[in-house]
């Protein structure tokens, strides 16, 4: 859903895939596309504004390498940091942890002027009003991969767990 929101918000959005991910991307908005197989998006982005990181840790080096000075980095994968524990409000004890556990990846982006921002999705009524608030003013519609009943949520569980869904997948209880 990242990508209708960001065009929504008038952002030039890049994004890497599989080749068979390629039209659905665009058909979504993508400005441009990345094979991942044929290239490697730190070899050829420089500059970038903002990058949300879906990939974890292991990417974290080559994503602040390809923004610009005071370019934001934001992980939905990546280690909670104490920026994280207090925005979030967290207990004494949580901020210096997630500052312990973070602390590499805030120093590393500091050292290139940047910032590392942690982002936990949450499944809390304020958090999912606030995004379906966005959707619904801005008639945004998500991709659906497939639907299942729910006597099948195994195979659907499996599908997301695969990470090979192209869209949403549904469960329903009827």
């Amino acid at each position: 859903m990242v990508i209708p929101i960001a065009k929504q918000m008038g952002l030039y959005v890049i994004t890497s895939g599989s080749e068979s991910g390629r039209e659905r991307m665009l058909a979504m908005g993508v400005d441009q596309f990345i094979n991942y197989k044929e290239q490697n998006y730190a070899d050829v982005l420089s500059n970038i504004d903002y990058v949300i990181d879906t990939l974890g840790i292991n990417d974290i080096e080559q994503q602040l390498k390809i923004l610009k000075p005071y370019g934001k980095l934001v992980s939905l994968k990546g280690v909670p940091n104490y920026r994280f524990a207090v925005e979030n409000d967290l207990s004494f004890w949580k901020k210096i942890l997630f500052k312990l556990a973070g602390g590499k990846y805030d120093r590393m982006a500091t050292e290139q002027q940047k910032e590392y921002h942690f982002f936990f999705v949450q499944a809390n009524s304020e958090q999912l009003q606030k995004v379906a608030n966005i959707l619904e003013n801005n008639n945004i519609k998500p991709t659906l991969d497939s639907v299942y009943d729910f006597a099948q949520i195994s195979q659907a569980l499996d599908k997301v767990a695969q990470g090979h869904a192209q869209g949403k997948v549904v469960v329903t209880f009827e």
